[in-house]
């Protein structure tokens, strides 16, 4: 205690006298010298009013971080612990011995017993507890020449040792032999210079108010370490001296090291990122230190994903390898994907998903509208209508390169009303679940506007509309009608020529005819790329979509928009993609936009108004996910965005594409975390996700199908259900699967009629002639050794039984593949292989031990011995043929 008093003196100068310190501190300090149970001297006074004051000295302006805040505290909170006003240990027989310093209950441990491996951020829970720990570590470098030494001087004890034990035939060397193989890799990392060795030692302190809060806290860190598989125990007899091991005084005075190599070393610090493992998640890569990803988008506020990549990046082998995965973890999961360039056509059809291609019979109204179950949605009805009008923007600007006058859009705008109200459709919502108009109705509505009509001369209701509610809607609209609006609605006609029957559009003229009936959906518009219609058709679709997930929010769907940008550079449509995200969790639908670069989607392009960039900015921005991919260049409105750092940034424009390499390297970005991963998959599943592999070749070349899978299948007649690719076919030689099976047929058939005769022969037979012809054999067999024809033709029969019983691929699931194996194995027979040993043969072969189980199974059911069933049979037959 000498040591520490002295040291606190050196290290706390009076600052303040009594007569410094205003009443209101002294009468604080005195309270607080009091409640320690102090004595209230002048000293005791000064002290705690001087500790107040320096408190209260911290710049309020000052950024503050951690439990010590900065250099003031720092120091106090070193005063306290090196020379504490009290400081009493405790031992008791049968409990663990603490400490009390200033009024403070305390443990220090120290960890025992190391398990053998461990993972990085292993000790993670130690450094986040709630509980008030303090944690010191101790890292001393080793001498490399001096280990050398030790570690050759126990590789010979090792050698020594399983020597006798070899000279003695002992068999338990197992523990020596890893060890010496252990020592033995040790060494050469050494001499090779790729580790090195430390002594590790690690003091862990807890501090509570209350013995039993201490003894709680204890039990805690303890468990926490123990299920690593590490001991922590207190230090018996030595907990105030522990108080010089730990920080800031540092002195290991304990001496409880361990020798660790230093990637050992590594996984004891805490500056290591959370693990990321969602129960419900997809795989999505591995990160820097080797540890996967694995994260549950609908676990986040939206469930939203944005995936920005150059092409050949890995963007699109991501977005479907999360799609497959999602597939396989939720049978109830539906997937929608609009596709412009056909990147998700043979993924679709890999995966036994539906195909919709608009260029046919396919239809889809844009007017069609749908009563959603909630109010999630402000004013559908206008909602629906601005997207109409969109849609129109869309095909004028895009197609015949202008855009609408203010006299044109008014008059399309009126036309739409009437369309709607025609159909009894209002702002009310149970109006929604009328049969909704189409183009077609729109288009003769401007046709009758053109010829000079008015609504109240031409418009027929439809059965379904409330005429006392609509007709003063109709009239009111008819009063905004001008002379001259023939001519802007003849110029609308000529300018949606294109949604004419055999028009470009006409798929948008009539009713919908989409049927969805698959769990994975790829709208494929691929004939549009071309055209310049790939913005209207997406706009379409993606309004059909969003309202399907309004009208059913029961299960959950996945969209996916590849080419993003063309919804993005228009305001209206980037209104919609904002309120599908704003209410994914509503809808329980998740929405993946997919574009070339990041910039698509926060910068301003050409064609782009500001306003419309800057909808996209945020809708970019509501998404929680997401991916960056490889990017030829990084631009500052990226940089300032993403708060980039000079790595990352290097990092993006280097970054491993998928088309270059085995595997895709990408930035995840979390809300507010982020990491470059690697992505990895198996072969199979390249094959099943990879437009230009074929899962079905993949199965055959690696021997997963082979000639005998497609024989069996031929045979069951199940072989059109299977895309089996034509070298399997060509191997299993069907002609020949053909002929053997109406070989079989027509022997069952003969077999039959044979029966049949023998019995109806029996039938006929007189009971003297059956026996005068049991009587004549008798004789027969007593005279001589004339074998009957019947007899050796039966013997004939009965040896190529026996040979067919003992063909191996008389069992279900053994082929002529199968079957050559096995007898290079040493099994020929059944009955060789009802007695075979199957984890041997597992072994040999590389064939699953339960396939093996099931052969073994059949063989041996196979080769039991029959009972009289059948001679008995005969014998009753005759008998009873007798009897009648």
């Amino acid at each position: 205690m000498g040591f520490l008093s002295g040291l606190r003196s050196r290290l706390t100068g009076s600052k303040h006298t009594l007569k410094e310190i205003d009443d209101e501190t002294f009468d604080r300090a005195a309270a607080i010298v009091e409640a320690n149970g102090d004595d209230l001297t002048k000293e005791n006074i000064r002290e705690q009013a001087e500790h107040l004051l320096e408190l209260e000295e911290v710049d309020e302006g000052e950024f503050r971080l951690g439990v010590v805040q900065d250099d003031t505290e720092q120091s106090l909170a070193d005063r306290d612990i090196i020379a504490p006003r009290k400081l009493k240990e405790v031992s008791n027989f049968f409990e663990s011995g603490y400490m009390i310093r200033n009024d403070k209950f305390v443990r220090t441990l120290t960890i025992h017993g190391y398990p053998e491996r461990v993972p990085l951020g292993w000790l993670d829970e130690l450094y986040t507890t709630n509980d008030h720990v303090r944690v010191t570590q101790h890292i001393q470098p080793r001498d490399t020449g001096s280990v050398l030494r030790k570690l050759q001087k126990r590789l010979t004890q090792l050698r020594a040792r399983l020597h006798k034990k070899h000279e003695k035939s002992q068999t338990d060397t197992h523990e020596e032999e890893a060890d010496r193989d252990m020592v033995q890799d040790l060494i050469w990392d050494i001499i090779l210079g790729e580790t090195k060795l430390f002594d590790f030692a690690i003091y862990i302190e807890v501090v509570a108010d209350t013995e039993q809060e201490l003894n709680e806290a204890t039990e805690r860190v303890v468990d926490s370490l123990s299920t690593a598989n590490a001991e922590a125990v207190p230090l018996e007899k030595r907990q105030v001296e522990s108080q010089d091991a730990l920080g800031p005084l540092g002195d290991d005075s304990i001496k409880s090291t361990q020798l660790m190599q230093e990637t050992a070393i590594g996984t004891m610090f805490p500056f290591i990122e959370p693990v990321i493992t969602d129960p419900e998640g997809i795989f999505y890569g591995f990160d820097a230190t080797d540890t996967p990803v694995i994260l549950d988008r609908y676990e986040l506020s939206s469930y939203s994903k944005a995936i920005a990549g150059t092409m050949g990046s890995g963007k699109t082998f991501a977005e479907k390898h999360e799609m497959y995965h999602r597939l396989m973890m939720d049978p109830e999961i539906e997937m929608l994907v609009l596709d412009p360039l056909a990147d998700f056509v043979d993924f679709a059809n890999n995966l036994g998903g539906q195909v919709i291609r608009f260029g046919g019979d396919n239809t889809v109204n844009p007017l069609e509208i749908q009563r959603g179950i909630d109010d999630a949605v402000d004013d559908p009805f206008k909602k629906k209508l601005r997207s109409v009008m969109e849609l129109f923007r869309i095909h004028f600007s895009a197609v015949t390169e202008q855009s609408l006058s203010k006299e044109q859009e008014g008059i399309l705008r009126r036309a739409v009303r009437l369309a709607y109200l025609q159909y009894g459709i209002t702002e009310e919502t149970a109006t929604h679940e009328n049969t909704s108009p189409t183009i077609k109705d729109l288009l003769d509505i401007l046709a009758e506007i053109a010829d000079g009509g008015l609504p109240s001369e031409f418009l027929e209701l439809h059965e379904d509309a409330n005429n006392e509610r609509v007709w003063p809607e109709i009239d009111q609209l008819e009063t905004r009608f001008r002379d001259g609006d023939e001519q802007y609605a003849y110029q609308l006609l000529l300018g949606l020529e294109a949604f004419q029957k055999g028009g470009e559009n006409d798929n948008l003229t009539g009713r919908t005819n989409v049927e969805l009936d698959n769990r994975l959906v790829v709208i494929d518009m691929s004939m549009f790329s071309d055209t310049g219609q790939a913005p209207l058709f997406m706009h379409v679709m993606f309004d059909w979509i969003y309202q399907r997930a309004a009208s059913d929010h029961d299960r959950r769907t996945q969209v996916t928009i590849d080419e993003a940008h063309y919804l993005l550079r228009r305001e209206a449509t980037t209104d919609m993609i904002d309120l599908f995200i704003r209410h994914s969790r509503h809808f329980n639908t998740a929405i993946t936009l997919i574009s070339q670069t990041v910039d698509e989607f926060i910068a301003q392009s050409d064609d782009q108004t500001k306003e419309a960039a800057e909808k996209a900015r945020n809708v970019y921005n509501l998404c929680d996910i997401k991916q960056i991919f490889h990017h030829e260049s990084v631009s500052n409105e990226m940089i300032d965005f993403h708060d980039l750092t000079p790595s990352e940034q290097t990092f993006l424009t280097t970054a491993q594409t998928g088309e270059d390499g085995g595997y895709s390297e990408f930035l995840l970005e979390v809300n507010e975390w982020s990491k470059p991963l690697a992505l990895h998959v198996n072969d199979y599943e390249v094959s099943v996700l990879d437009d230009d592999l074929d899962p079905w070749e993949y199965l055959a070349e690696n021997r997963y199908i082979d000639a005998d899978d497609a024989g069996f299948l031929a045979a069951e007649g199940r072989l059109d259900e299977y895309e089996i690719p034509e070298s399997v076919l060509e191997e299993a030689d069907l002609d020949e699967v053909d002929k053997e099976s109406e070989t079989d047929e027509a022997v069952v058939e003969h077999a039959d009629r044979e029966r049949a005769d023998v019995k109806t022969e029996y039938h006929e037979r007189d009971i003297s002639e059956i026996a005068e012809a049991g009587q004549g054999a008798t004789e027969a067999a007593d005279e001589g050794p004339e074998e009957p024809h019947e007899k050796r033709a039966a013997d004939s029969r009965a040896e190529a039984t026996v040979d067919q019983e003992d063909d191996l691929t008389t069992i279900t699931g053994i082929g002529e593949t199968y079957a050559g194996y096995l007898a290079e194995a040493g099994v020929e027979t059944v009955g060789e292989l009802a007695v075979a040993d199957t984890e041997s043969l597992s072994e040999e072969m590389s064939i699953p031990h339960t396939l093996l189980d099931e052969w073994v199974d059949a063989a041996s059911t196979m080769g039991e011995p029959e009972t009289a069933s059948g001679d008995a049979s005969s014998s009753t037959e005759v008998t009873t043929d007798a009897d009648d």
